[in-house]
């Protein structure tokens, strides 16, 4: 049974609009600029992993094994979080975005491998 993939321009708005929301939301909530990084990082990296492989949606395997990497990411940005000064003005955005997409390919790669049945 094959799925249909939709067009990479309508993953492209909706990872967009996703984005968009939690620059609003980080925004509204005043966070501090460390922790809207934080949120907009994560927000960016797991919406890519989450739209990229929506053909994996229905496994329960995707669920968990994106769940446990969430948690150490979370894990690991708290603490890098609670290690930078107060006076932290933000990643620059093209550090942030390299960041981001290379640990997109990790956890995609790691839950696709995890995912996919054995042949």
């Amino acid at each position: 049974m094959e799925t249909k993939r939709m067009p990479i321009l309508v993953d492209l708005v909706v990872l967009t609009l996703l984005l968009g929301a939690a620059v609003v939301f980080a925004r509204t909530m005043h966070l501090l600029p460390v922790w809207t990084d934080v949120f907009i990082y994560t927000v960016g990296v797991f919406g890519i992993v989450i739209v990229v492989l929506r053909s994996e949606w229905r496994r329960t395997r995707f669920w968990s094994t994106l769940l446990l990497l969430f948690a150490l990411h979370i894990l690991c940005l708290f603490v890098i979080a609670q290690a930078l000064p107060h006076s932290w003005r933000g990643i620059p955005g093209g550090v942030q975005l390299v960041a981001g997409i290379a640990e997109a390919l990790v956890v995609a790669n790691i839950v696709w491998i995890r995912t996919r049945p054995f042949a």
